[in-house]
C-alpha cells in the first residue's frame, strides 16, 4: 500500500511517498513557517514525479504531538 506522508511539525515542510515501509520519493522545503503557501505545491510535485494523483490514495488522519 502506498502512503502519502505529510510533516508540518517544524520549520521544514515535507511530504513523502512510502510503499509499505520503503521510501519511494520525498520533497521538503525549509522556508520557515510558510506551510500554508508551500504544502500543496510540494504534494503536487512529488505526485507528478511518480505519475500519481490524490485519487490514488485512501486518506486517513494520524496525528502525533511532541511536547
Amino acid at each position: 500500500m502506498k502512503n502519502l506522508a505529510i510533516d508540518t511539525s517544524s520549520e521544514v515542510c515535507g511530504v513523502a511517498i512510502l510503499e509499505d515501509d520503503k521510501l519511494i520519493d520525498d520533497n521538503s522545503l525549509n522556508n520557515g513557517k510558510t506551510h500554508s503557501e508551500n504544502l500543496m505545491p510540494l504534494i503536487k510535485e512529488v505526485l507528478e514525479r511518480n505519475n500519481l494523483s490524490l485519487k490514488d490514495y485512501n486518506f486517513h488522519q494520524k496525528f502525533r504531538t511532541y511536547t
